[in-house]
């Protein structure tokens, strides 16, 4: 048992916490460390879908409600809501100067909005099913759009909304451009990658795997090429389409629009399994660290442009935003209520009881 003197001493230990939980918001202002997602206005089913700008000062998000939600990075501030589709939102990305924003959805449509006021720019449509995936090109002049019931990939100029190339593929899922623009991959749910030549849409080589292929992404050298796997992450060699390394990713669950991200300088790779994101590092795939969080199953995941930031967005309609140098995460939710929160002494650790009965601590 403690004596009376020991828990003396702890209670005026959590006291002065509790006191100094009142300067926590200006801790964080000062330290630059934007570690909480707040969840005011969120979304009303899973999101499917985050990015970044290039800037890195905004950033959406898109989800089964039909919407899109573009946030301020610094504090989680509403910028704006669109209802982009109608039905689900599967696909975004901005172009690289940032004016424009490009999404697909299950209404047979690529849409193009403007960033600055999220006015309708273009509508892209002539779809046999769903759009599954876009992509703008490095470049800006081309957009990339999968429909896995059109068994294609399509080109467009974003000039004019003008189709310049179709590739057949399989039940395409997911569509990316190399850094340099000159080719562009896509990931089919019969279980190929398809790698083209833009520049002629010849096929560059085809790589077979088994079962369903949710994503892909170049990294940021091109020289790579990750696979998000139903139940895997898998890497690939560009050049010769050798496998490099494959990791474990299974949260029991196929069929979803799971993406995996590459920090901006090419070391680390994210990816999402169930609950929580893996980082690994990608010289020798040994895990540099994971982030979890009491939330249902994590869907997309984005670094930020400066690589230290990192967006998840989950299936119970909820976006966090984590440091990605410094891995700490505070999340609000509408279905958890906080009874009593207290930070320590030097800043840098925090503790919260919430009303599932845990005391988290960061």
């Amino acid at each position: 048992m403690r004596s009376i003197d020991g828990v003396r001493q702890h209670t005026l230990m959590m006291v002065s916490w509790l006191c100094t939980v009142a300067l926590l918001p200006c801790r964080l202002q000062a330290q630059g460390r934007p570690d909480i997602v707040w969840m005011r206005g969120g979304h009303y089913g899973p999101v499917y879908a985050v990015k970044f700008a290039p800037d890195g000062q905004i950033f959406a998000t898109a989800a089964s409600d039909g919407t899109i939600k573009m946030w301020q990075s610094a504090d989680g501030t509403l910028v704006r809501t669109i209802k982009a589709h109608q039905g689900e939102v599967f696909s975004i990305s901005f172009s690289p100067e940032g004016s424009l924003l490009a999404s697909s959805g299950a209404d047979r449509a690529v849409r193009l909005w403007r960033v600055s006021d999220g006015e309708l720019v273009a509508t892209l449509s002539g779809f046999g099913g769903g759009v599954d995936s876009v992509a703008f090109s490095p470049q800006g002049g081309l957009l990339a759009s999968a429909c896995s019931r059109d068994l294609e990939v399509r080109l467009w100029r974003v000039s004019d909304g003008t189709t310049i190339q179709t590739f057949a593929a399989g039940p395409v899922s997911g569509v990316a451009f190399s850094p340099d623009g000159s080719l562009l991959a896509a990931s089919s749910r019969s279980g190929q990658v398809y790698i083209w030549r833009v520049e002629d849409g010849s096929v560059l080589r085809v790589i077979n795997l088994s079962g369903d292929l949710e994503s892909v992404a170049f990294s940021p050298g091109g020289d790579i090429i990750a696979v998000r796997e139903s139940g895997a992450v898998s890497l690939w060699r560009v050049t010769d389409g050798t496998l490099i390394r494959r990791f474990n990713a299974s949260d029991g669950r196929s069929g979803f629009r799971r993406t995996v991200s590459f920090s901006p300088d090419g070391s680390y790779l994210a990816s999402t399994s169930s609950n929580s994101v893996v980082v690994r590092q990608l010289n020798d795939g040994a895990m540099a660290y994971s982030l979890y969080h009491n939330d249902r199953y994590i869907n997309c995941v984005d670094f930020s442009p400066d690589g230290a930031k990192m967006l998840t967005g989950t299936d119970s309609g909820n976006v966090h935003l984590w440091m990605a140098t410094n891995p700490v995460v505070w999340e609000w939710s509408s279905n958890l209520s906080i009874n009593g929160f207290a930070l320590s002494r030097d800043g840098e650790t925090m503790a919260a009881a919430s009303s599932d009965g845990y005391v988290r601590v960061w």
